[in-house]
């Protein structure tokens, strides 16, 4: 499982100045039920986002469909990068536009010596079904570890966290040393396994996460 693949809502900021940008941001603005958040954010379900594309861009979306984005890489567009975005995310329900007013800005990058487009995101939040990770019996006793270090609590089958707080507490149950027996090695094992699937992006972005397990792995330690 790829978790960029999990967000539910991400940032993408627009730029007045780039032609397409302005006009998508004045399109989503007017030809859509978006939510605004002062003068320079607002908010478009993935459903409406896709709908615009549908209705406005999709000469270019097939374009580079039916070429490729690697052999079209100079001329990825806004348009591109959202339909791309919705259609990668699988959980994806909501997007935050942020206007922004830099003139000097340009997303063309030359990297040794290649002209490319460069498209960039935050991650405002994601889901994480562990049992997406774990089989039935490692998540039963990564799920006891879990509430014994308050990330979960015992009878709520999901947590939401920063990840940050997920990711830091976990580091310090892993470097103690007194956590190093038999009984706990394993789950250590597992632990450190999962946090290596983590992208540095994650780190960079901090979303707020809702971890999901299951009710009854976690109940079953204490109703023996």
């Amino acid at each position: 499982m790829d978790f960029n693949q999990l967000p539910t809502a991400i940032d993408i900021t627009l730029y007045k100045y780039n032609y397409l940008d302005n006009q998508i941001w004045t399109r989503l603005k007017n030809d859509t039920d978006i939510i605004e958040i002062g003068d320079d954010s607002i908010i478009a379900s993935r459903e409406q986002v896709l709908a615009l594309l549908d209705v406005y861009y999709s000469r270019d979306i097939n374009k580079i469909k039916s070429i490729g984005a690697e052999f079209l890489h100079k001329e990825v567009t806004t348009p591109w990068f959202l339909y791309h975005a919705c259609n990668e995310m699988i959980d994806l329900k909501f997007i935050k536009f942020t206007l922004n007013t830099d003139k000097q800005y340009t997303r063309m990058l030359e990297i040794d010596g290649e002209k490319m487009v460069k498209f960039d995101f935050k991650i405002l939040s994601m889901t994480v079904n562990l049992f997406d990770f774990f089989t039935q019996s490692e998540l039963k006793k990564v799920n006891k570890v879990l509430v014994e270090l308050g990330l979960f609590e015992e009878d709520t089958p999901y947590s939401r966290l920063k990840i940050d707080k997920f990711l830091d507490t976990i580091e310090v149950y892993i470097n103690d040393v007194d956590n190093f027996e038999d009984t706990n090695n394993q789950v250590i094992d597992l632990l450190v396994s999962f946090m290596d699937l983590i992208d540095p992006k994650l780190d960079r972005d901090n979303p707020l996460v809702l971890f999901v397990t299951d009710y009854w792995f976690i109940l079953s330690e204490y109703i023996r």
